[in-house]
């Protein structure tokens, strides 16, 4: 997906004066989300998480000076703000009681249970 994202910016943003900057936070949000994915610890998934989230939140006021780039701007910094501290809270609160910060062990818990 991210492959067919950066080959239609090539040409969409072609003569934009911000180009390198709208690539290089397209290039994080990649790697930001591949790190998201293969992670097994869950600090690092929640990092990678919030990251995911600015970096999107910068993204949409690329356009500062247009009026609904502006308003998606704020009501996603606010909107994914908050869904960000919530995850962390939860990941902070399960670690701690668990004891433990890998993933998998919760997530093959999950799939025995539905298997049984």
């Amino acid at each position: 997906v991210s492959a067919i994202v950066h080959s239609y910016s090539i040409r969409y943003m072609a003569g934009d004066r911000l180009y390198n900057q709208y690539f290089v936070l397209l290039s994080l949000i990649t790697m930001s989300a591949l790190l998201m994915v293969t992670t097994d610890h869950v600090w690092v998934f929640g990092f990678s998480w919030m990251l995911s989230n600015l970096i999107l939140v910068i993204l949409m006021l690329h356009k500062a000076e247009w009026k609904a780039s502006l308003q998606a701007y704020q009501l996603a910094g606010i909107n994914l703000g908050l869904g960000s501290t919530t995850l962390l809270a939860g990941l902070f609160i399960l670690s701690q009681n668990a004891r433990f910060y890998p993933i998998s062990p919760v997530a093959l818990s999950s799939m025995a249970f539905k298997l049984a």
